[in-house]
């Protein structure tokens, strides 16, 4: 794996895109002959950064197929992308979607399986593996995508980089193909945090009535889920959490453990919550054209049937309260910590865990400890912990408050030095 080379210019990355496409670790689908991008791009905030795009956003000029088979070339960007080309990025690609975003393993599209960025017989993870191998492979510095259970968060973490899922709402949603309106979140990709950094200030230059929240002081204090909320866990998975949390600890930082959270609650209520939406949304569409639906995908969309308007309600009051409770804990801690991963690394087409994790289904498993904050809209961040390769990249996760994005992200770049040594006692 290319983890450390990094492309010269716009051009350079379109062409390791093109490269990949139907071959190596298959993460791109699309790559235009010229990147997207503004005439005057070297001048704005982000200079010509390249930039890789989830293929269920729409991107000018390019098709948005959703893992489907889906052709027509899009007329216009979505906003996101319209602000990120505004500030300077070049689009290059669009990158391999597990099927209409609905699934967390990467390996379900009629493009064929993304393939893990460490080990191309593993899990790449998704929904949005294209953009996380993208990155891991050093074919650009930063991608887009989106997450609504951990969509980003599980392919960065599987691939050793690091995934932001901003606060729900802060970033816009227009003009990108939905699973569930209420959980799905764009976000971004990156190499490293002042990667994402840069990408999240140059953004917030050019979208409306954008805050920048204060940066965070040191020390931090970090509050740890308890063990009774973190259940479920692979063995390896735990014992490099410890390894990890000791690290924190050693650097005059506060590691202090909060009040048990029950995230059990919040995975119910994630189910009810796109039970309902996802059915809306692709009943119909899988009915009129089933041909555009893998079988597998076509199975799921069955099994959200049963959830009825009631019970989506309840579960979108029960949601917001969850919301405002928990965002009571940040008055005692800058962020919460948990894995972001609870088991190692499945194999391409496995649907079963075969680790001592004691759950069941690839699919739930890998979004166990990142579906929660999609329900109550919580900023998250997955930092790669260094020397925690496959199989077992279980990725350290930064929960932070409601609409302090930016501070999250200060934080999330403290965590990463202190983990990497750059920051001695």
């Amino acid at each position: 794996m290319s983890s450390t080379f990094l492309p010269s210019s716009p051009l350079e990355s379109l062409q390791m895109a093109q490269a990949e496409i139907g071959s190596g670790h298959n993460c791109f689908v699309y790559v235009p002959e010229q990147p997207l991008a503004d005439e005057k791009a070297d001048s704005l905030p982000l200079a010509g950064l390249p930039i890789a795009v989830k293929d269920v956003i729409d991107c000018q000029g390019m098709p948005t197929a959703a893992g489907s088979r889906f052709t027509a070339l899009q007329p216009r960007s979505a906003r996101l992308i319209d602000q990120l080309v505004a500030a300077g990025a070049s689009v290059v690609g669009k990158t391999q979607a597990h099927q209409f975003s609905f699934g967390t393993t990467g390996d379900v599209s009629f493009a064929g399986a993304v393939r893990n960025a460490w080990d191309p017989s593993l899990m790449a993870g998704g929904s949005s593996g294209g953009s996380a191998v993208a990155v891991a492979l050093g074919i650009v510095p930063a991608a887009v995508g989106t997450d609504t259970a951990g969509s980003i968060r599980i392919p960065a973490a599987l691939n050793g980089v690091v995934g932001f899922k901003p606060t729900y709402g802060t970033l816009s949603s227009e003009g990108i193909f939905p699973l569930s309106p209420s959980l799905d979140t764009p976000g971004l990709v990156g190499r490293d945090v002042s990667t994402l950094v840069t990408v999240w200030e140059a953004l917030h230059e050019v979208a409306d009535d954008a805050q920048r929240p204060v940066r965070a002081h040191r020390p931090l204090r970090f509050g740890v889920l308890p063990s009774s909320s973190l259940t479920g866990m692979a063995s390896r998975v735990e014992s490099g959490l410890v390894h990890t949390l000791k690290r924190l600890d050693a650097k005059s930082n506060t590691l202090l453990e909060t009040p048990h959270v029950d995230l059990e609650i919040l995975r119910r209520l994630y189910l009810s919550i796109i039970g309902w939406e996802g059915s809306m949304i692709h009943d119909g569409l899988s009915r009129v054209a089933p041909e555009l639906y893998d079988d597998e995908i076509r199975q799921r969309i069955g099994n959200l049937f049963g959830v009825t308007f009631e019970d989506y309600l309840t579960a979108l009051n029960a949601a917001q309260q969850q919301r405002h409770e928990l965002s009571e804990l940040f008055q005692d801690y800058d962020v919460l910590v948990s894995p972001t991963l609870a088991i190692e690394t499945p194999g391409i087409g496995q649907r079963t865990v075969q680790d001592d994790s004691g759950l069941e289904q690839v699919w739930g498993a890998l979004a166990h400890f990142t579906s929660p904050w999609n329900v109550v809209g919580f900023p998250a961040i997955t930092l790669p912990i260094p020397g925690a390769e496959q199989p077992i990249p279980i990725g350290l996760q930064l929960i932070g408050k409601p609409e302090c994005d930016t501070a999250l992200l200060s934080i999330a770049e403290q965590v990463e030095a202190l983990l990497r040594g750059e920051i001695e006692d």
